[in-house]
């Protein structure tokens, strides 16, 4: 790791370990020097640094910042569910509207943290978690868009899901704290050389963000449905996506970017996929109920037919039946009378020449094994 990496990578350790509190404000002058240039525009300064020479980091300062940019400029101040997020850039004029209110429901229900004061949630992350909030809400519009009411992810939400975001990056590039800073400094990343320009941890926390809110989208497809009681699922394969990311060596900010738009081309097109998938199955189901309808249908006709069928034959043989009965009658009364007599006569010549017969009754024919015939088997 070279000297200006190295400076890169302290900075934002201790960014990361210093803990956010009310009042907090950092000062160092600003002498023009070339590592100075090269951070002026990072968003955890306080604006206005070639005007006062300095260059301040100031809990009170980001903290409001964050309040305007995320709970107040992307909503129309009477309704919560009417909000444009094109109009980052205007100027407001209504001081009324801008001033940092602390506690604050808009810091739970717009912004996404857990508590009305923000400050307990960024314990984790410190100042830096606090900063890439700001810098998603005022420079990355369309990553914040998709958290806000209507967007395609408002069921995370956003301030703990960015703060989880840098944590889980923070321990990726070895800022965290339970990794120690020389192992650190002589550690050889292959995405090393890239954090010589100082705008890549601010890349990769947005292409990191937007990467969750592609997957949340996923699971939604694959569930039907997706919830906070997903968020620890959508961390995970977050995680797996940004090392994977970063195991391609990306060697500047370009190449990151490059990388990361590849990588979500192609998830996009296995995601849409899945979905024809689901869609062409869906269809057929829909169309064999449809066929078994018509089946059953048909068959309903079939046997309301022959019933009817076979009330019209009753009725149509019903009265040749009795006819024909009537005069099986008549029949059998005379052939019996002439049967009677001479009936007598034959019995009883019979009985006398006739002796007694053992019956035996014939063997059972075993049953034998057709060859054309097929034993029961059950089959799956």
């Amino acid at each position: 790791m070279d000297r200006t990496v190295a400076s890169q990578v302290l900075m934002y350790r201790q960014l990361l370990h210093t803990k956010c509190r009310p009042g907090l404000r950092l000062s160092r002058p600003y002498e023009g020097t070339a590592a100075q240039r090269a951070v002026i525009d990072m968003p955890w300064w306080e604006r206005g640094i070639l005007t006062s020479n300095k260059m301040v980091i100031s809990y009170d300062n980001l903290i409001e910042r964050l309040w305007v940019a995320a709970a107040i400029r992307p909503y129309d101040k009477n309704d919560d569910n009417d909000f444009d997020l094109l109009s980052f850039n205007d100027d407001l004029n209504d001081d009324t509207n801008v001033a940092c209110q602390i506690p604050h429901e808009y810091w739970v229900k717009r912004i996404g943290f857990q508590q009305e004061d923000p400050v307990t949630d960024f314990r984790s992350g410190g100042v830096l978690s606090l900063a890439l909030c700001v810098h998603l809400v005022e420079s990355c519009n369309y990553v914040h868009r998709r958290f806000c009411i209507g967007g395609d992810t408002e069921v995370m939400p956003f301030g703990i899901t960015s703060i989880n975001v840098t944590d889980m990056l923070a321990k990726m590039l070895m800022f965290s704290k339970n990794v120690d800073k020389m192992d650190a400094l002589v550690s050889s990343k292959p995405f090393w050389k890239m954090f010589a320009d100082p705008h890549s941890l601010l890349v990769l926390q947005e292409v990191s963000m937007d990467a969750l809110c592609d997957i949340t989208n996923e699971i939604r497809q694959e569930k039907g449905k997706v919830t906070v009681f997903d968020f620890n699922s959508v961390m995970e394969e977050t995680e797996r996506r940004v090392q994977s990311l970063l195991g391609y060596g990306p060697e500047t900010v370009t190449d990151l970017r490059q990388i990361y738009l590849t990588m979500k081309e192609r998830y996009n097109t296995r995601t849409e996929r899945k979905r024809k998938q689901m869609l062409s199955k869906n269809n057929d189901i829909s169309e064999e109920g449809s066929g078994k309808c018509v089946h059953e249908q048909n068959g309903t006709n079939l046997q309301t037919q022959f019933q009817e069928n076979m009330q019209q034959f009753g009725s149509i043989t019903s009265g040749g039946m009795v006819k024909v009965g009537r005069a099986v009658g008549t029949v059998g009364m005379i052939t019996g009378s002439l049967i009677g007599s001479a009936g007598s006569t034959v019995l009883s010549k019979f009985n006398a020449s006739a002796t007694p017969a053992t019956v035996n009754n014939p063997p059972t024919k075993s049953r034998s094994h057709d060859k054309n015939e097929v034993d029961d088997h059950d089959y799956d």
